[in-house]
């Protein structure tokens, strides 16, 4: 797991134009894990000076203040149920770079964002390297289109994305009232039905379907 992270590390490391004195993407990280996880986010000021920082903690007003101020958002969960990370981050425009898995994949698409392959269940080894790569490679991409129309482009349709409760409720309603409809259908059919063999003769049955109605 150590030698996991390191080759992590390794993709972090100030590029050519921080080498060359310009100030280069930077990143920050928050979150709060294994200890050994912390230690290694505490320490990437001091081995990336102005270009990392680490913050082991849990931080939900920090969260929302480095969402606010990134232009770009990195979500590389292996698996994740819902995207609220992601929702929020297409709120405060920080183009989301994120997994397919769960609710990501449902969130995030070329249109607003970046997506990469999941990097696998935890112990996959190959899966993780490629994981890592891939991540990589999303975030070289995302340091090179930034500051071009492409990049705005997707920052404005991740802040044009509705993420209030309007459409999944009024969602949620049309099936409500679909099962309800097939319900009170299924329902009367059976009643018809039954009601349709009372009697022996045809006078009866015809009986029994005009009492139904």
């Amino acid at each position: 797991a150590h030698q996991q992270l390191q080759q992590a590390q390794q993709h972090v490391a100030p590029g050519p134009s921080a080498a060359a004195g310009g100030v280069g993407p930077q990143l920050v990280m928050l979150g709060a894990g294994e200890r050994w996880m912390e230690e290694v986010l505490d320490q990437l000021a001091a081995k990336y000076p102005g270009q990392a920082v680490g913050v082991p903690a849990f931080n939900e007003p920090l969260a929302h203040l480095i969402m606010a101020a990134a232009d770009a958002l990195l979500v590389p969960s292996r698996f994740e149920p819902c995207g609220l990370v992601a929702l929020a981050g297409l709120r405060y425009g920080a183009v989301p770079v994120a997994t397919a898995t769960g609710g990501l994949a449902d969130i995030v698409n070329g249109e607003v964002g970046y997506l990469v392959p999941n990097p696998g269940p935890e112990g996959d080894t190959a899966g993780f390297r490629k994981g890592v790569s891939a991540l990589a490679a999303a975030m070289q991409e995302v340091a090179q289109a930034y500051g071009s129309q492409a990049f705005d482009a997707k920052r404005i349709a991740a802040m044009s994305v509705d993420v209030s409760w309007d459409a999944p409720c009024q969602a949620w309603e049309q099936v409500l009232l679909e099962l309800v409809n097939q319900n009170a259908t299924a329902g009367g059919k059976a009643v018809a039905g039954s009601n349709a063999v009372v009697g022996d003769g045809p006078e009866d049955a015809a009986a029994g379907t005009m009492s139904s109605s």
